[in-house]
């Protein structure tokens, strides 16, 4: 009986987390204007809180490239420099902001990415939060 008290218990938890989660990306758009970006051009893709009274904090913004059906991670954080060891604090995403995520085409070893279909994905403290896919040409 304790088993399945245990077992009953362990699935709510893991249905109300997952609840949770999907609600917080909801909360969150992150959408290129243009689906396509010419090469060696910089990227921007507007990162929105659309809530009304919650605060988020991410900590990396990383940008992946498709292949196939897989998205392979290509630069471990936008937010610095490409081939630097880079330690930094959570940034804020204020409740009704948008701030703009910038990235540069650049891998982490420093060389352009090449033409294709890429993401850029923000981690936040709670959940990760992928931007809408984009070609570069």
């Amino acid at each position: 009986m304790k088993k399945v008290f245990w077992l009953i218990l362990i699935v709510c938890f893991f249905c109300i987390t997952t609840t949770v989660q999907a609600k917080q990306i909801k909360k969150v758009v992150f959408t290129p204007h243009e689906p396509t970006f010419k090469h060696q051009e910089r990227v921007t893709i507007p990162l929105r809180n659309m809530t009304n009274d919650q605060e988020f904090s991410y900590y990396v913004v990383r940008a992946e490239q498709k292949d196939g059906d897989v998205w392979k991670q290509i630069r471990s954080d936008i937010g610095c420099p490409c081939q630097a060891e880079c330690k930094k604090g959570p940034t804020l995403l204020a409740s009704r902001r948008t701030r703009p995520i910038h990235w540069d085409q650049k891998d982490d070893q420093c060389a352009y990415v090449k033409p294709g279909t890429y993401r850029l994905n923000v981690k936040f403290v709670a959940f990760e939060q992928p931007s809408g896919s984009f070609v570069i040409e």
